[in-house]
């Protein structure tokens, strides 16, 4: 019958400012750096194949990452509820800190450490986000009535 925060996000708005203004300037130089090689391979370097590769993965990859924050700016969260699947921890890039991960009815949402402390496989969870990104907005325990009708599908 009732819900318990586990965490509250104030500056998500601010996130998804902070991202657009990293990967959409980084999408626009990518294409910008796989026109050129196209251009020099056309011209009869097949040398630029290499390069066109590497920087085709990333200019695809910031370039989603730019769609996804800019289809969230035009948009409203969404409430994600249901069972918590998994919940693991691992290492960010170079061993610089630790990223917290949980999936909720297939999404993969990147929590903070109290909140992740603070839950367990099989909790039953609201979480308010954004729709593309994911960016958690606030996140509830839910407990009682509230969790009626988010049981494990096997266990139906």
């Amino acid at each position: 019958m009732s819900s318990t925060l586990i965490d509250d996000v104030l500056g998500h708005r601010g996130t998804l400012h902070r991202k657009l203004m990293i990967h959409t300037p980084a999408a626009v130089i990518a294409w910008g750096a796989l026109l050129w090689l196209l251009v020099i391979l056309v011209t009869g370097n097949l040398g630029a194949l290499v390069g066109l590769t590497l920087v085709a993965i990333i200019a695809a990859s910031v370039t989603f990452e730019a769609s996804a924050t800019i289809r969230d700016l035009r948009t409203e969260p969404i409430t994600t509820r249901g069972n918590v699947d998994r919940a693991w921890a691992k290492g960010r890039f170079l061993f610089v800190g630790t990223v917290r991960y949980l999936i909720v009815r297939g999404r993969v949402f990147e929590l903070r450490q109290e909140a992740f402390a603070s839950l367990q496989e099989d909790d039953i969870v609201a979480i308010k986000h954004w729709p593309h990104t994911n960016i958690v907005i606030s996140l509830h325990l839910l407990e009682g009535e509230d969790a009626e009708g988010y049981s494990r599908p096997d266990e139906r």
